[in-house]
C-alpha cells in the first residue's frame, strides 16, 4: 500500500490492471491444476486401495505363519508402482516387517491408512497394516503436462489487460493531468499567500471537475487559516507537558523504585485512576485494557478475583460512609491476569477529605505478596500433609501387623490339616471315604493358593527376591504349565491349548514359570466357557514374548490401571471365584525384577491377553545335573528325626506322618525337653524340624543351635514358621537354615525331609538308582513345534 501512495497515477492504473489480470489468472490456473489433480489422485488412490485389497489375505495369512520372507514379498509388490511407497506390518506400535520404495526420494507421505489383519478365523487381530502414500510423482507429471495450459491462459489474459490498461489509462488520466497541473502552479510560495487556481478548458461546462475546483479553493483557504491557529496551540500545549511530563517522571520513578501501583477513586465521579506500575501487578498494560480510568463495578470485575470482588467493595463502600479516619486502610485479597493467573496483593489506602470534612476521593498502593502467601500455603500443606502420612503409616502398619498375626494363626491349624489329610492319604481307605477326602484336599488347596500368594508378597515387600538368571528352553516351562493346568480347565469345560515352542530366553526360570502360572490360573478363574490359547511369539531385535489369550469376561478399561495392585479384584458380579486379588500384582513385580515388559489388551466382554517379553538367546549350553531326590520309594527306615513345636496338634499330625514314612520319632514343646528325650534316645536325631516360634522367648533357630553345641554335632535342621512378615522372613534368612512355610502339603514335607537327608549322606546303590529316574531330562530329546505366530 505503500508503494501505491508514492506512485504516479499511471503506475496505479498500471498495478491495478496486472492485479486484476494476475488475479484472473491465478483463479483460472488453479481451477484447471485442481481438476486435472484431483483426477489424477482419485485414480492413483483407487488403484492403491485395489491393490491392498486383492493382496490382504495373503498379508495376514504371512502374518499369523509369521514368515518374513513372505510378508517382505507382498509388501514390495505393493510399494512397485501407483502411489503406495510404504508399507508395514505392526504388531501393536512394533514394525515386524516393512518396505519403502527406493525409486523416489524419501518424503513425508501425504495419506496414511491403516488396516487390521485378522487370524484365519477372522476372530482375532493379529496385527495392523499401516500404508503410506505419496503423490509426488504424480504432482511433477501434474507440472509438466500443465504448463503449456497455463501459458496459454496466460497470454490471453496478458493481451485483455493490456487493452483494459489503456481504456482506464484515458479515461481517468486526460483532465486529472490538467487540474494537477493547475493547482501545481498555484501552489503557495510563501506562508500566508493563498491563490485560487483556474481550470483552464476550451468549452466551460458546470460539471463534477469545476465542482472539485472550487472545494479545492475553500480547503486552501480554510486550511490556511487552521494553521495559523494550530501553531499557536501547539506551541502552548508542549510548554504544559514539559512540565507535567518531568513531574510525571520524578513521580513514576520513585513508584517503580518501591514496587507499588498507584490508583485514585474519586467518590463523586465513581471513578478509578491508575498508572502503568498497578497494570504491571496484573501483567497486563494500558494498551491492553485501553484506559486508565474506570467506574467501582469495572474495577471489580475486571481486576479482583470473583470470590473476593465483593469484600474488597464492601470494604471500599463502608470507608466512603465512615466519618472515622481510624477505619481499617488495608486488606490482603487476590487479583486475576490477563494470562489468568491468579496473585496475592496487599491493598493499602488513605481517605482523603476536604477544608469540610468532605470525603473527596480514595488514594491507595498495591504491593504484591504472592510469595509470601505462597510459603505460608505450603507451609500449612505440608504440616497437613505430615499429619495425613503419620496416620497413613500407622494405619498400614495396624494392617500389616493383623496380616501378619491372622497369617500365622490360621496357618498352624491348616498345617496341621494338611499333614493329618496326607496321612489318611496314605491309609488303605474305603471307597466311600475317598471322594469326601479328595474334597478336602481341594479345598487345602485353594488355601494353599493364598497363603503363598501372601508369602510371595511379604518376600516381594522385603526384597529377598533376586532373579537368578540362565539361558534355558521355554519348552521346559510351557510343558510344566500344560501339565498342572490342564485339569483345572478341564474342570471347568475350557479348552486350554499350549502351543510348544523350540525358543530360548535368558531370565530366571522360577519366577517365568511363577509369571506364567498366575496368568494361566486368572485366565481359567474368569473364563466361564470358550478357550485359553498359551505360547510365544518372535520379536524383532531378539526379543520373545509369551502370550495368554482368554475368551473370558474381559477387563473394563477404566479397570486396567488398577488389577496389577495388591489386594484388587475387579468387580465382576458374574464370576464369583476365590481369590485375594494378588496374583496380577505378583505377576508385575516379578516382571519389574526381570525387567521384563507387561502389556495388557482387553475389552469388557471380549476377553483378555496379557503378554511378557523376554530377551531370546541362540546359544544355550544344557547342564543335566540331578535334582535332589523326590521319589516315593526313598526309603525313610532307620532314620531318627526330632520334631519341635508347641502346638500338640501339629506335633500328633507330624508324628504320624512320618512313622507312616517309617521314621522314628521324637516330639518335644521346649528346647529342655528336646535336650532330655534326645539324651533317653538310642542315637542322635538324624534332622531336626524345628517350628520358629516357641514358647516364652524360645524360637526354632536358638533351638537348632543350642541342641547342635550340647552334642557337639552339626545335624541337619530345617524351620516350620507361619509369619510372613518381611520383617521376619529376613530375620530368618539370616539363620541360614532351610525355612519352609506353613501350610505344608504332605508331599512338599516330603521333598523337603528327602533333600536335608541327600545334603548329609552317602548314598548307596539303592538311593544311585533312585537318582538316575530323578535326572532332568535333556532338552535336545524334547520334540519342538513351530512358535505361535497368532
Amino acid at each position: 500500500m505503500r508503494f501505491l501512495r508514492q506512485s504516479s497515477l499511471n503506475g496505479q492504473i498500471l498495478f491495478s490492471v496486472v492485479s486484476a489480470a494476475l488475479i484472473m489468472f491465478s483463479l483460472v490456473s488453479a481451477l484447471t491444476v485442481l481438476h486435472e489433480r484431483d483426477r489424477m489422485f482419485n485414480l492413483a488412490k483407487d488403484d492403491a486401495r485395489k491393490n491392498v485389497a486383492q493382496n490382504l489375505s495373503a498379508i495376514s495369512l504371512g502374518l499369523w505363519n509369521f514368515d518374513d520372507a513372505v510378508l517382505s514379498a507382498f509388501l514390495k509388490g505393493l510399494t512397485q508402482s501407483g502411489s503406495i511407497v510404504r508399507a508395514e506390518v505392526l504388531d501393536g506400535n512394533n514394525v515386524i516387517v516393512e518396505h519403502i520404495r527406493t525409486d523416489q526420494a524419501p518424503s513425508k507421505p501425504d495419506q496414511v491408512w491403516i488396516i487390521d489383519l485378522k487370524a484365519p478365523d477372522e476372530s482375532t487381530k493379529i496385527g495392523t497394516l499401516r500404508i503410506s502414500e505419496s503423490y509426488d510423482g504424480l504432482r511433477e507429471t501434474l507440472a509438466y503436462n500443465l504448463i503449456a495450459l497455463i501459458a496459454s491462459e496466460l497470454v490471453k489474459i496478458g493481451g485483455l489487460a493490456a487493452i483494459l490498461f489503456i481504456i482506464v489509462h484515458q479515461l481517468a488520466t486526460r483532465h486529472l493531468k490538467v487540474l494537477a497541473k493547475e493547482v501545481e502552479i498555484a501552489n503557495p510560495r510563501e506562508t500566508g499567500m493563498v491563490s485560487r487556481i483556474f481550470l483552464h478548458r476550451k468549452k466551460q461546462k458546470q460539471d463534477e471537475l469545476d465542482t472539485l475546483v472550487d472545494a479545492i479553493n475553500r480547503f486552501r483557504q480554510e486550511r490556511s487559516k487552521a494553521e495559523e491557529e494550530l501553531l499557536r496551540d501547539i506551541a502552548e500545549r508542549k510548554r504544559v507537558e514539559s512540565a507535567l511530563q518531568e513531574s510525571e517522571a520524578s513521580l513514576s520513578e520513585a513508584i517503580k523504585i518501591s514496587h507499588l501501583g498507584y490508583w485514585e477513586y474519586a467518590v463523586e465521579r465513581d471513578e478509578f485512576t491508575f498508572n502503568d506500575q498497578y497494570y504491571s501487578l496484573h501483567r497486563t498494560n494500558f494498551k491492553a485494557v485501553g484506559r486508565y480510568h474506570m467506574s467501582l463495578n469495572d474495577f471489580s470485575v475486571r481486576f479482583l478475583h470473583p470470590d473476593d470482588a465483593g469484600s474488597v467493595a464492601e470494604l471500599l463502600c463502608e470507608a466512603i460512609h465512615k466519618k472515622d479516619d481510624d477505619f481499617p486502610s488495608q486488606i490482603e485479597t487476590r487479583i486475576t491476569c490477563d494470562s489468568g493467573e491468579t496473585r496475592w496483593v496487599l491493598i493499602r489506602f488513605k481517605i482523603d477529605r476536604n477544608e469540610n470534612a468532605h470525603l473527596i476521593r480514595l488514594i491507595g498502593v498495591n504491593q504484591d505478596i504472592t510469595d509470601r502467601k505462597i510459603a505460608e500455603q505450603q507451609s500449612t500443606l505440608v504440616a497437613r500433609l505430615s499429619v495425613q502420612k503419620e496416620a497413613a503409616e500407622l494405619a498400614n502398619q495396624a494392617k500389616s501387623r493383623f496380616l501378619a498375626a491372622a497369617s500365622h494363626d490360621l496357618r498352624q491349624p491348616i498345617h496341621a490339616l494338611h499333614l493329618f489329610l496326607g496321612t489318611l492319604n496314605n491309609l488303605d481307605l474305603p471307597q466311600q471315604a475317598r471322594r469326601p477326602l479328595a474334597n478336602v484336599l481341594r479345598c487345602t488347596e485353594a488355601i494353599d493358593e493364598m497363603f503363598v500368594a501372601l508369602l510371595d508378597v511379604s518376600k516381594l515387600d522385603a526384597g529377598l527376591i533376586e532373579p537368578h538368571l540362565s539361558d534355558f528352553p521355554v519348552i521346559t516351562v510351557l510343558n510344566r504349565i500344560s501339565n498342572e493346568c490342564t485339569p483345572q480347565a478341564q474342570a471347568k469345560g475350557l479348552d486350554l491349548r499350549v502351543v510348544p515352542s523350540s525358543a530360548w530366553i535368558r531370565s530366571d526360570p522360577l519366577m517365568v514359570e511363577r509369571i506364567l502360572r498366575n496368568l494361566v490360573t486368572n485366565a481359567i478363574r474368569y473364563t466361564n466357557s470358550g478357550k485359553i490359547l498359551v505360547g510365544c511369539r518372535r520379536k524383532r531385535e531378539g526379543q520373545l514374548e509369551l502370550v495368554v489369550y482368554d475368551t473370558g469376561v474381559g477387563i473394563a478399561t477404566e479397570e486396567q490401571d488398577k488389577i496389577f495392585g495388591e489386594f484388587y479384584k475387579a468387580g465382576i458380579p458374574q464370576v464369583g471365584q476365590p481369590g485375594l486379588g494378588l496374583g496380577l500384582s505378583i505377576v508385575y513385580q516379578l516382571a519389574k525384577l526381570l525387567s521384563a515388559p507387561l502389556r495388557l489388551a482387553s475389552s469388557e466382554g471380549s476377553g483378555s491377553m496379557f503378554a511378557v517379553t523376554f530377551p531370546q538367546t541362540t546359544s544355550p549350553v544344557v547342564n543335566n545335573l540331578p535334582a535332589p531326590p523326590t521319589n516315593e520309594s526313598f526309603n525313610f527306615n532307620g532314620y531318627t528325626v526330632l520334631v519341635l513345636d508347641d502346638d500338640d496338634a501339629i506335633l500328633e499330625a507330624t508324628r504320624g506322618l512320618l512313622e507312616q514314612w517309617g521314621c522314628y520319632v521324637i516330639t518335644a514343646t521346649t528346647i529342655g525337653e528336646a535336650i532330655r528325650l534326645i539324651m533317653e534316645s538310642p542315637k542322635l536325631p538324624d534332622a531336626l524340624i524345628c517350628d520358629y516360634r516357641l514358647r516364652g522367648k524360645e524360637n526354632g533357630a536358638t533351638a537348632v543351635s543350642v541342641i547342635c553345641e550340647e552334642f557337639n554335632s552339626e545335624i541337619p535342621a530345617m524351620l516350620i514358621t507361619g509369619d510372613t512378615s518381611p520383617k521376619r522372613i529376613l530375620k530368618l534368612k539370616e539363620t541360614g537354615l532351610p525355612v519352609l512355610h506353613k501350610p505344608l502339603k504332605s508331599n512338599e514335607f516330603r521333598k523337603a525331609l528327602v533333600s536335608l537327608f541327600f545334603s548329609h549322606i552317602d548314598l548307596g546303590p539303592a538311593d544311585v538308582e533312585i537318582l538316575q529316574n530323578d535326572i532332568l531330562t535333556p532338552i535336545d530329546s524334547v520334540e519342538m513345534s513351530p512358535v505361535l505366530s497368532s
